[in-house]
């Protein structure tokens, strides 16, 4: 262990009391009390309970998603529309140079 020749001196931290100022409000405006423990405890409550929820609205919701995701992948995915219209633009050419 390492020993060291001068003791540590912590300086004594004094914690000094804060004074809160009275905010400056503007007519018509109020200050709300804080809240008590009972309705601190309520409003917990209500915002961190889990809500219920139905199997059959969740299995709807899959079914859902699953079938935009298809026919997002579907219509990203396939090119048969864009063979079917090179070709259509192949034939239109022809035509219009067997004409010349």
């Amino acid at each position: 262990m390492i020993e060291h020749p001068q003791p540590i001196i912590s300086p004594l931290v004094v914690a000094a009391a804060t004074i809160t100022p009275a905010p400056d409000l503007s007519p018509g405006e109020t200050v709300q009390p804080l809240p008590t423990v009972d309705q601190a405890e309520a409003v917990d409550q209500v915002f961190t309970s889990t809500p219920v929820r139905h199997p059959a609205a969740t299995l709807l919701g899959v079914l859902t998603s699953v079938a935009l995701l298809r026919d997002v992948a579907v219509d990203t995915f396939d090119t048969s529309g864009e063979d079917k219209q090179a070709e259509q633009d192949a034939d239109e050419d022809e035509d219009a140079d067997s004409t010349d």
